[in-house]
C-alpha cells in the first residue's frame, strides 16, 4: 500500500470516528415529553419628554390604545362573566429627565429615577366593578402585563383577611402512565417525573407522583410547589378496573410564577414587599388585592394593583442614552414580565427626549417538538379569555426502534476505532 493511500484511509477513519461517536452522542440523549415556550409580540411605544419633565406627567398612564400587551378581555365562568381591563400608571417623579452626574455620563441627559420612590403602578380591575361584580378567578386564564396565566391557587388566612394569590404562566402539561418515568427539558433544565401509582382515598383520587426524586401526592385539581422552586400539579386521573391497563395521571409543571399576597382583600393599602416573582422575592414591591370573600374558598377578586420602587446598588438610578431601567434594578424579575422604560437620546426634529416602552420576549406558547411515544396530551390556552383545547398527537419515530439504532452506532463506532488502530499500528511500524 503506498503512502498516499494509507494516509487517506487513516483520514477517512478519523472522520468515521467523529461522526458516529457524534451520532451515537446525539441518539443517546433520550428526553421525552414535549416543552411549552411563549413569547410577547415585541411591541413599543415613544414618549416626548422635555427638559425636566418627567414620564408621569407626559403620560400618566398606558392602556390598551398604546399595547396590545393590556388589551383588555371577557372573562366567562359558570358564575359570571366580564371585561378586564389592564393598565400602567407612572407615578411619584420617576423618569424625570436632567443632566447626569459630571463624574459618571460627562453632563450628557439621562433619565433619573428616584431610589425608593415607586416609578410605576401596574393595574388589573375588571371593568365593571362599579356595578358590584366580582369574579372567582382560581382556573381562569387571564393575560397579564402580557403574558398568559392561570390562578391556579386563592387563599385567604387569618383574622384581618390575608390573601394570597399563585399565577403559573404557560404551565407545560403531559400525562403518564402508572410505573412510567419520563424526562423533561423544560425551559432550559431537566427534570424527571414519576408515575409510582394512583389510588382512592376518601373519595377522592389521588396520584402519587415522584418528581426530581421529590414524592408528592395530590388529589385531582391540586398542586404542589417543590423544594427546587418547581410547581407540579394534577388536573386529572384516569382510573382502569383493568389490571393490564395503566392508569393515566394528566399533569403540569411550571416554573414561571408569579405570587401575590396582601395582608387584608377589605382595604385599601398597600402591602410591602407582597409579590414573588419565579420564587424570587420582590422586597421594593407593594401589593394591594381588592375581593370578596363569600366563605367555602369562594373568592372573587375586583382588581390588582401592583407597585415596584426604584432601587440600583447606586442608589438613584440614571439611566444613560440606549440604555433600559431593568438593567439598573436589584431584582428586575419585580417589572413582572419582559418589558421595559428606554431611554433613546435626543430627537433634533421634535426637540424633546425619547423614552420608548417596550414589551419584548417573555416566556410559553408555541409548541414544541415532542419525541415521546406517550398518551395524547392537552394544551389549554386562553385565547381572548377562551380556553381551547387543542390535541398533541404523539411523536412518532420512522424507521426501526430507537434501542436498535443506538446499538448499531455503538457497534460501527466500536469497528471503526479497531480498524483505525490497526492501521495506526502498522503505520508506525512500517515506520
Amino acid at each position: 500500500m503506498n503512502e498516499r493511500l494509507r494516509k487517506a484511509m487513516i483520514i477517512f477513519c478519523i472522520i468515521m470516528l467523529i461522526y458516529a461517536i457524534s451520532i451515537l452522542a446525539i441518539n443517546s440523549y433520550n428526553v421525552t415529553g414535549y416543552t411549552v415556550k411563549s413569547t410577547i409580540p415585541y411591541e413599543e411605544t415613544t414618549i416626548f419628554l422635555k427638559y425636566k419633565e418627567s414620564l408621569g406627567s407626559a403620560k400618566p398612564m398606558l392602556t390598551e390604545a398604546n399595547f396590545d400587551a393590556l388589551k383588555s378581555r371577557f372573562i366567562v365562568t359558570p358564575a359570571a362573566s366580564s371585561r378586564y381591563c389592564q393598565k400602567i400608571k407612572f407615578v411619584d417623579t420617576g423618569g424625570l429627565i436632567q443632566p447626569g452626574r459630571a463624574e459618571l455620563y460627562n453632563n450628557k441627559y439621562v433619565i433619573k429615577f428616584i431610589e425608593y420612590n415607586s416609578f410605576f403602578e401596574y393595574e388589573f380591575a375588571l371593568c365593571d366593578t362599579a356595578n358590584g361584580i366580582s369574579i372567582n378567578l382560581e382556573k381562569v386564564p387571564i393575560t397579564f402585563l402580557g403574558q398568559d396565566f392561570t390562578i391556579v391557587s386563592q387563599e385567604i388566612t387569618g383574622i384581618n383577611g390575608e390573601i394570597k394569590l399563585l399565577m403559573i404562566a404557560d404551565p407545560l402539561l403531559s400525562s403518564i402512565g402508572t410505573t412510567k418515568k419520563l424526562e423533561y427539558d423544560y425551559l432550559g433544565e431537566k427534570h424527571t417525573i414519576e408515575n409510582i401509582g394512583s389510588y382512592v382515598q376518601d373519595g377522592s383520587r389521588i396520584a402519587n407522583l415522584r418528581v426530581d426524586g421529590e414524592d408528592v401526592k395530590l388529589k385531582e385539581n391540586s398542586f404542589a410547589m417543590l423544594k427546587n422552586g418547581l410547581y407540579v400539579g394534577v388536573e386529572d386521573i384516569l382510573m382502569t378496573a383493568a389490571g393490564d391497563i395503566d392508569d393515566t395521571v394528566y399533569f403540569y409543571l411550571a416554573t414561571n410564577t408569579i405570587q401575590l399576597k396582601d395582608n387584608n382583600y377589605k382595604d385599601r393599602s398597600y402591602y410591602k414587599g407582597g409579590a414573588f416573582v419565579a420564587n424570587e422575592h420582590i422586597p421594593d414591591s407593594s401589593v394591594r388585592i381588592i375581593a370578596d370573600y363569600e366563605g367555602h374558598d369562594q373568592i372573587k377578586i375586583k382588581s390588582i394593583n401592583y407597585r415596584l420602587r426604584a432601587n440600583s446598588v447606586k442608589g438613584d438610578i440614571y439611566v444613560n442614552q440606549g440604555e433600559g431601567i431593568r438593567q439598573h434594578l436589584k431584582k428586575p424579575e419585580g417589572m413582572l414580565t419582559k418589558w421595559d422604560i428606554i431611554f433613546d437620546g435626543y430627537d433634533t426634529n421634535s426637540e424633546s427626549y425619547i423614552v420608548k416602552i417596550t414589551f419584548g420576549e417573555s416566556l410559553p406558547k408555541e409548541k414544541v417538538e415532542k419525541t415521546a411515544q406517550e398518551p395524547q396530551e392537552i394544551i389549554r390556552h386562553a385565547r381572548e379569555n377562551v380556553t381551547q383545547e387543542e390535541i398533541i398527537q404523539p411523536g412518532k419515530e420512522k424507521g426501526m426502534k430507537k434501542d436498535t439504532k443506538i446499538l448499531i452506532y455503538t457497534i460501527t463506532t466500536i469497528i471503526v476505532m479497531v480498524v483505525l488502530i490497526v492501521y495506526l499500528i502498522m503505520y508506525i511500524r512500517k515506520k
